[in-house]
């Protein structure tokens, strides 16, 4: 095989199809690359020409066979590279605090549905109770949001108590309460 070739998976993760999450990109290039040179291959072989037992033709099928074997080896290894960072991702993310603030200090759920890698499989026990409070924060927050953004000086000057009762239970799931937190108010 050629020393070339064996050099062939990157040092960075490239993105290759922007349709895609740079991982399933990889996998799916390398998949359409192994089955487009199968197909090549396999019409070559079908015209059944004089030279397909000649030293060159068989040199071409053995690189053939090693390329295929170095893009489907490719494949398992970005598969298992992704899993494995999600493993990491997974434990991580559920140390991060419940509420956060965007650049503009609106409220939010410091959660991403986008971010449920495939150790979180073993969470789905415990989804709809997820879904439930995330639904409950969401219409809270939207909620509180609002108020800060219609309520004019007047009106924030009479809520003043109430808005800081509520700022003080906010602050419980920005500084100590984590997603993984074995009891929530």
């Amino acid at each position: 095989m050629d020393e070339n070739l064996l050099v062939f998976p990157p040092k960075e993760r490239i993105n290759l199809n922007f349709t895609m999450p740079p991982y399933a990109a990889s996998v799916y290039w390398a998949k359409n690359m192994d089955q487009t040179i199968t197909t090549k291959i396999s019409q070559f072989r079908s015209l059944k020409l004089p030279m397909e037992n000649n030293d060159h033709t068989q040199l071409m099928y053995d690189k053939f066979i090693g390329l295929s074997r170095i893009l489907q080896d490719f494949q398992k290894a970005t598969f298992n590279e992704w899993s494995e960072k999600m493993n990491r991702e997974a434990n991580d993310y559920l140390k991060e605090y419940i509420l956060g603030r965007s650049e503009f200090q609106d409220l939010q759920v410091n959660f991403s549905y986008d971010s449920i890698p495939g150790p979180a499989k073993n969470l789905f026990d415990i989804k709809d109770e997820f879904r439930q409070n995330l639904i409950h924060l969401d219409m809270i927050f939207s909620s509180y949001n609002k108020i800060l953004t219609v309520a004019n000086g007047v009106e924030m000057n009479l809520m003043d108590t109430q808005m800081s009762k509520i700022d003080s239970l906010i602050a419980q799931g920005e500084k100590s309460i984590k997603w993984n937190s074995s009891s929530k108010p």
